[in-house]
């Protein structure tokens, strides 16, 4: 299984001392898989054969929005979960022979939540590892996240 570096930018504001929401970017990054002339691969439980020398690629992105609810253990640690939809984006694309294409593109909006854990370094910065479930349709895409927040 190869990992693919994902990203994401977000942004909000407490509501109170235990609700926040938050507004989010997230690129998906891209996956790639490689073949040569009868090279096969398994997908959803049915074997494909690569007729040529190719390369399929799977991206996505998503803008999303979500309720956030937490408690400070102390003044430190703050466990919390969230709940929220995203509208996601995402293509197919195949190149071989030095030419390339787009199968499919698709979007939709879908549910996503999380859980994670943020620690205080200080009064503007924090420390957050995190935990989320994005659904694609009826694929479930799944982070494990570390990040540093900047809180204003």
């Amino acid at each position: 299984m190869k990992k693919i570096w994902v990203w994401k930018i977000y942004g909000g504001v407490d509501l109170n001392e235990y609700l926040a929401v938050e507004v989010q970017y997230a690129d998906f990054g891209e996956t790639t898989l490689s073949g040569n002339v009868n090279d096969t691969f398994v997908f959803e439980g049915t074997t494909f054969q690569f007729l040529t020398t190719a390369e399929l690629a799977l991206d996505g992105d998503s803008f999303g929005f979500s309720a956030v609810a937490g408690y400070d253990i102390n003044e430190y640690v703050r466990p919390y979960v969230r709940l929220g939809g995203h509208q996601w984006d995402s293509s197919f694309s195949i190149a071989a022979g030095g030419l390339s294409a787009t199968i499919a593109d698709d979007d939709g909006f879908d549910i996503f939540y999380g859980f994670g854990i943020k620690i205080a370094i200080s009064e503007q910065f924090a420390a957050v590892a995190e935990y989320e479930n994005y659904k694609f349709d009826e694929e479930d895409v799944q982070l494990f996240t570390a990040g540093i927040q900047i809180i204003f």
